[in-house]
């Protein structure tokens, strides 16, 4: 498999909400880094993560824009996420009923079949504005 194939693969147990799949994609110590927590998330808590998502979100899913390997197992891709926020956030703000649409993009670091870092970035600031928990 390469490192394409890897990336896409996780891509996808995102859309079918398979946080098991999610956890097997990284490297023994593999890390995942994204801007709703504030530090890098490894094993087990990758999936907790996801499952997170998929309670404020249960209606996440993932619409894959463009991917490449731009060389040394370093796979960059673009993504749009969607969800319809119907659950509660952990910090106990309640759901808006609102959905969101926002960008994102990922640089994924690929060793062998295993994710070894996936550092994801998106529009924290346009996914709040959507769900009404700040003004424009």
């Amino acid at each position: 498999m390469n490192a394409v194939e890897v990336v896409r693969n996780n891509f996808n147990s995102w859309n079918r909400h398979d946080a098991d799949a999610i956890v097997a994609a990284y490297a023994e110590g593999g890390g995942y880094t994204t801007p709703s927590v504030p530090e890098p998330l490894t094993g087990a808590a990758i999936g907790d993560f996801a499952k997170v998502v998929w309670t404020i979100f249960p209606d996440f899913s993932l619409d894959l824009i463009s991917i490449g390997d731009t060389g040394g197992g370093l796979v960059a891709l673009q993504w749009m996420a969607h969800g319809t926020n119907t659950g509660a956030f952990p910090d106990g703000t309640p759901a808006t009923g609102r959905k969101v649409t926002f960008p994102g993009a990922s640089l994924v670091q690929v060793e062998g079949d295993k994710i070894r870092l996936e550092q994801a970035y998106f529009d924290r600031l346009g996914e709040h504005k959507q769900l009404g928990l700040i003004g424009d």
